[in-house]
């Protein structure tokens, strides 16, 4: 992370039929300034997609949310652990 601080965690709770975002938790010393994304797309009804298809620089905190998101969608790249395929 930018800020050298290796706990935390995001979540992405997404519904397996539609893609669509149902949840977010984000566990950190600033989760309050990163979550703003994750309440944005709960409102706008996002599906797992429009949170791929938008730019989350890196090295940051906000890419969290889009790592965590890729899980969902088996394509992350930085997280230790993969959803698996249950339906």
């Amino acid at each position: 992370m930018t800020s050298n601080e290796s706990k935390g965690f995001a979540k992405v709770l997404v519904d397996n039929k539609t893609e669509e975002v149902l949840g977010v938790h984000i566990v950190s010393e600033n989760a309050s300034e990163l979550i703003s994304e994750g309440i944005l797309g709960l409102n706008m009804g996002v599906k797992v997609e429009d949170i791929e298809s938008s730019i989350h620089p890196h090295p940051t905190q906000t890419e969290a949310l889009f790592e965590a998101a890729m899980v969902s969608l088996d394509k992350s790249v930085h997280s230790f652990m993969k959803k698996s395929k249950t339906e």
